[in-house]
């Protein structure tokens, strides 16, 4: 499970912050920011709920026990909801801003590119 995780995540970073423009990348610059917009606020809410929740949420760390023994189970959960909710999520933003910088980098390429255009469609005719 580790492994596929680390693998999604990867494909997940690569579609977004692929700095080529639409034709060639996967996704449209405008849908990069989007797609990681829509992922911070589950990734918010799930770190929430498991950081507040009072009882265990994963019983099975317990019956198999556990790699960090001097944690209680709800601190380590408390700990795990606190990681996903703000460095997750914070990771995100940095992805956001990121995929948004290439948009606007791609924005102004294509405006430079139709403003040669036009200076030397005169010098032509």
């Amino acid at each position: 499970m580790n492994w596929s995780m680390v693998i999604d995540g990867l494909l997940f970073w690569w579609l977004v912050l692929d700095s080529r423009p639409a034709p060639p990348a996967r996704l449209a610059p405008g849908r990069r920011v989007l797609i990681v917009i829509a992922a911070i606020p589950p990734q918010i809410l799930l770190g929430a709920y498991i950081f507040f929740t009072p009882h265990e949420l994963y019983p099975i760390y317990s019956i198999c026990g556990r790699a960090f023994t001097w944690i209680s189970p709800i601190r380590d959960q408390q700990i795990g909801g606190l990681l996903l909710w703000i460095p997750g999520s914070m990771m995100s933003v940095i992805g956001a801003l990121i995929a948004l910088r290439h948009w606007l980098r791609l924005s102004a390429r294509s405006r430079l590119v139709r403003e040669r255009e036009r200076r030397a469609a005169p010098a032509v005719a």
